[in-house]
């Protein structure tokens, strides 16, 4: 009786952490994958000029279904999971691409416990447009005699709803303008839709005791659900990061910081590129967009220069943050400081250490860079006498050098 008993608890455990462990581990990891389709989705909306029948417009009307409706599932797995004897039962409720009926289902599990997700007319129009587009419009293409440009039809019935402005093309008929006003309209549904379902994820992980609501403050899905943006407008985020990169590039523009990281750009030859077409460039790489011309234009002007390898190896060291540039300088230090010792001093060397000694950062080794250059200095000014002198302190600030520069880069 009393070893039935020991198994019988044992085996109930074990089910409760198999439970919890999809409730937690499983769920936690669906978060992040509804906040990159979410985050994606209204990141192409923000790139956008106008919605059309293309791959662009279909991707952000994609990512967001998916990422919506994977947030449903989520909000259902911690409310609805434990009113299912049958877990077969339970998974084949899940089949389903509905975000209407999925918003039903969560509600109908909130409301067992007294609590509910209300949504406005916008949020539960823009749902029932993901559904239609999820169920009919996905896969409309490969159908013969499939409708033409379902995507913009569904967006031109919605928008056109809460937005008064005319944004059909003049010229495209079947193309919508995608202005600022829309696309703030598109961060504030997706928005207010995501915070209230992540809040329930919070609330549903507090009653399962759970971690499913964590999320890397760095990652897209924590831009998405962590975000503090005004009336919860996820373009506010795009905004906000179009602002820090075009911070960013001002700041290298117009910076006179030295730091080993800048000695090491302003050493490589910049390509010629036409100055009237950088601000084009820019407006795309700031927008999410590596324009084509761009790379066309680069391969161009490698060709033109005959630039190797050696070239791009040098170039792709910019913006690696795994390259010690700090290093790279000290390293140069080293063998000017070698030079001397071995007798092997030329006068460019000398000035040289004075360049590199304004980009190193290490107060010890700034100490030693400071003695080497002013008993050479001495030395040279005296004309080379007291040669003894002078190499047995070389030979002993070469000594101290080393033990810094190898001690540093053991230690890296």
């Amino acid at each position: 009786m009393l070893i039935k008993c020991y198994f019988g608890n044992l085996f109930g455990s074990v089910e409760m952490d198999r439970i919890w462990n999809y409730k937690n581990f499983n769920m936690v990891v669906e978060l992040d994958v509804s906040g990159e389709f979410i985050y994606n989705g209204i990141h192409e909306i923000n790139r956008l000029t106008g919605f059309s029948n293309d791959g662009a417009t279909f991707f952000a009307l994609y990512s967001l279904a998916v990422g919506i409706e994977r947030l449903q599932k989520i909000v259902y797995v911690l409310w609805g999971m434990d009113y299912f004897a049958d877990e077969e039962a339970f998974e084949n409720s899940l089949i389903t691409h509905s975000h209407t009926g999925l918003r039903d289902k969560v509600n109908e599990c909130l409301e067992r416990k007294g609590e509910s997700i209300s949504f406005s007319a916008r949020e539960n129009e823009f749902l029932l447009l993901l559904t239609q587009f999820y169920n009919s419009a996905r896969y409309i293409r490969f159908n013969i005699d499939g409708e033409w440009a379902k995507e913009v039809q569904l967006l031109r019935s919605y928008i056109g709803k809460y937005i008064d402005d005319n944004i059909d093309d003049i010229i495209d008929p079947e193309r919508l303008i995608a202005t600022e006003k829309v696309k703030e309209f598109f961060g504030r549904v997706v928005g207010n839709i995501a915070k209230k379902y992540y809040d329930f994820i919070i609330k549903g992980s507090s009653i399962n005791n759970t971690y499913t609501y964590e999320l890397k403050s760095d990652s897209k899905a924590g831009k998405v659900f962590l975000g503090n943006y005004k009336k919860n407008s996820l373009i506010e985020g795009q905004i906000d990061e179009r602002i820090a990169l075009k911070e960013l590039l001002i700041y290298l523009r117009c910076s006179k910081d030295k730091t080993p990281y800048f000695k090491f750009v302003d050493e490589i030859e910049p390509l010629e590129f036409d100055p009237y077409m950088v601000m084009e460039y820019l407006e795309e790489i700031v927008s999410g967009n590596i324009p084509q011309d761009l790379i066309d234009t680069v391969d161009h002007l490698y060709g033109e220069n005959k630039y190797s390898i050696d070239r791009v190896k040098t170039v792709d060291l910019f913006a690696n943050s795994m390259i010690c540039f700090d290093g790279l300088i000290k390293e140069d230090c080293w063998n000017i400081i070698q030079k001397i010792e071995a007798k092997n001093l030329e006068l460019e060397d000398i000035e040289q250490l004075k360049e590199n000694r304004q980009f190193v950062e290490d107060e010890g080794i700034i100490v030693i860079l400071d003695k080497v250059i002013q008993i050479t200095e001495d030395y040279n000014k005296n004309g080379g006498k007291n040669e003894k002198v002078f190499y047995d302190s070389m030979k002993k600030l070469s000594s101290k050098y080393q033990d810094y520069f190898n001690g540093e880069r053991y230690e890296e």
